[in-house]
């Protein structure tokens, strides 16, 4: 049924979805397939933009540029990846909320990137204000660059070489070994 439509690298199923993506004149393909079979099953479609998702060139690049600046500031990768989800942060990659503190203290052993934000006494009781950062494998594309150019903005600011491989390799070819 999806032949016509997909090729099957590009189709993925778990627990009973089915997930492809694909241009929009041929979900009405899909449709029409799935209208003509011969069960009785009833199906849901959900059609969502598709968006590129961050390469792991990129995210390669990330981490060697958090260990270069943790090294430079005597600091670990994790504690600069952190600051830098921080300091790049949109509206779409955290959440923000209010919670008891004790609540917070349990969530806090289960999520790496959470922190206070106040502190505040209700009714006798303790509550915090948190944000929760999502973790960079959740970003599409522009979300990483944002992060990226985060990190390399704090590499230059330490003094550090932030230049990506292809970065490196087009300066040399263009102006010989002592870009190297």
């Amino acid at each position: 049924m999806f032949k016509e439509i997909v090729t099957k690298d590009k189709i993925y199923q778990h627990n009973n979805i089915l997930s492809f993506w694909c241009y929009l004149d041929k979900v009405q393909t899909f449709i029409n397939n799935i209208s003509n079979s011969k069960d009785d099953k009833q199906y849901v479609v959900e059609v969502t933009e598709y968006k590129e998702s961050r390469s792991l060139k990129a995210n390669a690049y990330m981490w060697k540029l958090a260990s270069m600046i943790g090294n430079k500031i005597g600091n670990t990768k994790e504690f600069v990846y952190f600051k830098a989800l921080k300091d790049s942060a949109t509206d779409k990659t955290f959440e923000s909320g209010f919670m008891l503190k004790t609540a917070f203290e349990r969530m806090q052993s289960r999520y790496k990137y959470i922190e206070i934000e106040s502190e505040m006494i209700r009714n006798e009781k303790e509550w915090v204000e948190y944000k929760y950062y999502y973790g960079s494998s959740t970003f599409n594309s522009k979300e990483m660059y944002n992060l990226i150019m985060e990190l390399r903005r704090e590499g230059i600011e330490q003094g550090l070489d932030v230049r990506t491989p292809s970065e490196i390799q087009e300066m040399t070819s263009k102006y010989g070994k002592e870009f190297e």
